[in-house]
């Protein structure tokens, strides 16, 4: 079986630019399928109760946690409010930051610049924006939130099994799950 080529160590200090990636028909899907699935079984099996989550939170600096504005826009998604706009906002506004730096803060100012003093975001805080990108993806049913989340899980599952903890391991596993369900749908929608 084919390799899937996105398959790396550090993705997050070496980050893949997918510039004219490679989408090789079924045999591309079958090997990151099956990528996906070794990376669920590693991490579940070999994450660690103390779990180190990829920084230390050294000072809360002034501004709105990562956590905080994801929660939001995805209250905001999951129920088709009136603030239904602002969900999208906050999440374009990250996907963008995403795309281009390849990593997200744990803080934001209110203009969703990256607050002073803020460290880089966490494992936790990257599976949370895993969540909302997949909830973008299903609610709007644009192709750069499904994009952003196939790059965003390729570095997560880089990221050494021992530095998750078991309930953030689960969250990915979960994660990778519905990944895998939303590919599945825009495979049938772009035949």
């Amino acid at each position: 079986m084919k390799k899937y080529p996105y398959e790396r160590p550090d993705a997050f200090k070496n980050p893949e630019r997918y510039e004219f990636a490679k989408c090789e028909g079924q045999s591309f899907l079958d090997a990151w399928k099956e990528s996906r699935d070794n990376a669920i079984t590693r991490i579940v099996r070999e994450a660690k109760t103390e779990g180190c989550l990829l920084t230390e939170k050294k000072s809360i600096p002034e501004g709105v946690s990562l956590e905080s504005l994801l929660t939001t826009a995805i209250n905001n998604m999951e129920n088709y409010s009136t603030t239904l706009d602002d969900g999208r906002k906050t999440i374009d506004a990250l996907l963008s930051k995403f795309e281009i730096f390849r990593r997200l803060f744990s803080f934001y100012t209110p203009s969703l610049n990256k607050a002073i003093g803020s460290s880089v975001a966490s494992i936790s805080e990257l599976v949370l924006f895993g969540q909302a990108l997949s909830i973008a993806t299903r609610v709007f049913e644009e192709p750069q939130y499904l994009s952003t989340l196939l790059k965003l899980t390729d570095a997560l599952c880089a990221i050494p099994a021992n530095y998750y903890t078991p309930s953030v391991a689960e969250k990915l596993a979960q994660l990778i799950k519905v990944e895998k369900q939303l590919v599945a749908t825009w495979e049938i929608k772009t035949r």
